[in-house]
């Protein structure tokens, strides 16, 4: 029984992510479906969006998710037409904001599960310095106790401990 609710909560934790990222990836087949439908029905030229670039460009900076899909600046494009005239290329293509949408929020989902998510950054480094706050700090001296001869210490020979902190000072400060 023990085994089974371990295994249960286990679940419950680990599950929220793939079943999420899983969901998000049905979603996207669904809307590149739409996207075809379109395509093949015809769409005019208001709707598409005409990109040039030089051949070589094409080749290291567009994420090509296949054939007939792309990723420029974090949008998603759907290729409807290629013309080729020399070394530059252009596309026909058709602006898919709903998979470029949903791609975004995969990758966000993806940075919070690899902690790369600039939110969990900030939030690990406020949680450090908190942490930090429980310990003392670095550096410490440890003097002989005729090294400083201002002080009125018994003298044993041994060293003494001065410590980082300062005492607070007699009577407090008046505050204006």
């Amino acid at each position: 029984m023990k085994k089974a609710a371990c295994i249960l909560i286990l679940f419950c934790f680990i599950a929220p992510f793939p079943g999420s990222i899983a969901w998000y990836q049905l979603q996207k087949k669904e809307i590149r479906k739409e996207v075809k439908q379109k395509i093949k029905a015809g769409m005019t030229k208001e709707e598409l969006v005409i990109l040039t670039f030089l051949s070589s460009f094409v080749k290291q900076s567009l994420r090509w998710e296949n054939a007939g899909e792309f990723e420029y600046n974090g949008q998603m494009y759907d290729v409807v037409k290629t013309e080729i005239h020399g070394d530059t290329i252009h596309f026909w293509c058709f602006l898919d904001h709903k998979e470029s949408a949903l791609t975004t929020r995969i990758k966000e989902l993806i940075a919070k599960i690899t902690g790369n998510h600039p939110q969990n950054r900030e939030n690990q480094k406020r949680l450090i310095t908190f942490l930090k706050t429980f310990y003392l700090p670095d550096h410490f001296a440890w003097t002989p106790d005729n090294f400083n001869k201002n002080h009125n210490y018994p003298s044993s020979g041994r060293l003494l401990y001065c410590s980082g902190f300062f005492e607070p000072s007699i009577p407090p400060p008046r505050v204006s």
